[in-house]
């Protein structure tokens, strides 16, 4: 694994190349994109896991920080939904700049997933982007932002974490991090923003705990014109449990079904 930092100089993000290290599928490359907010850190591990997986099957892949997470510049506060679009395009344009990849596929996870969809009809313009795969995605992020704020109320409160509870105070922060107001005006509609859908394959990975909202995330006229596919994952991720907050997310076999839809186009 390979970190260093790309982009604009005044600007900079945050990447970690990991580099074939199998088989050599010299013109495929995979993109990851991460979730925002506290579910970074739950999923951080993980995404790690599958990037390694990935390079020993031959891939090149990209981990990366949007701006203002992470260690890439720039605060929450300061960041907004098409920055992290545009952050996507940065990525991909770096990750063929390293490695000459002319085929790849974007993976997201929740918000994540929700900006691999709206950043690969920008990419798509440039490069063949192949698939992308979905896991755990929102729907109605007006309903992300509801119960980011409950859960924010039940972190406060919970006795478990504090002997005394907290003041909810109506603010911007939630779960830790800074929401701007055009940040929430963002997430404040139906978060797929795109008209269309250029990769030519969705694969949606859903949680068992999740399994109703994917089913619905599926049926929105946006991908009816591309060949869409499911798999559930026997887990509950628990998305919205305050138990789970602080809890990294273990998907056993998780690894290896990315790698077999990245390596299945």
């Amino acid at each position: 694994m390979t970190p260093f930092y790309f982009g604009e100089s005044n600007q900079p993000l945050y990447g970690a190349y990991h580099s074939p290290t199998g088989v050599n599928y010299s013109n495929v490359g995979v993109v990851m994109c991460y979730p925002v907010g506290h579910e970074y850190n739950r999923v951080h591990r993980l995404y790690y896991q599958v990037a390694q997986q990935l390079s020993r099957m031959g891939l090149h892949v990209l981990r990366f920080d949007y701006f203002g997470t992470g260690d890439s510049s720039g605060s929450f506060v300061e960041t907004n939904y098409s920055r992290w679009c545009q952050d996507v395009q940065s990525a991909v344009e770096e990750l063929q700049a390293i490695s000459g990849v002319r085929k790849l596929s974007l993976v997201g996870c929740r918000l994540g997933a929700n900006i691999a969809i709206d950043s690969s009809n920008i990419v798509s313009s440039k490069f063949q982007v192949e698939k992308v795969i979905c896991w755990d995605p929102i729907l109605d992020t007006k309903k992300y932002l509801d119960e980011m704020t409950s859960l924010n109320s039940q972190m406060l409160t919970d006795p478990l974490r504090f002997l005394k509870p907290r003041i909810v105070e109506v603010n911007d922060e939630l779960m830790g991090f800074g929401y701007s107001a055009e940040l929430r005006s963002n997430l404040g509609r139906r978060c797929i923003q795109s008209k269309h859908f250029s990769p030519k394959q969705l694969m949606v990975l859903a949680s068992e705990d999740s399994a109703e909202s994917v089913k619905e995330f599926m049926e929105t006229s946006l991908f009816q014109s591309t060949t869409c596919s499911l798999n559930n994952l026997s887990i509950e991720s628990a998305w919205c449990n305050v138990k789970s907050i602080e809890s990294a997310i273990k998907v056993p076999g998780f690894a290896e079904i990315i790698s077999k839809a990245v390596c299945d186009v």
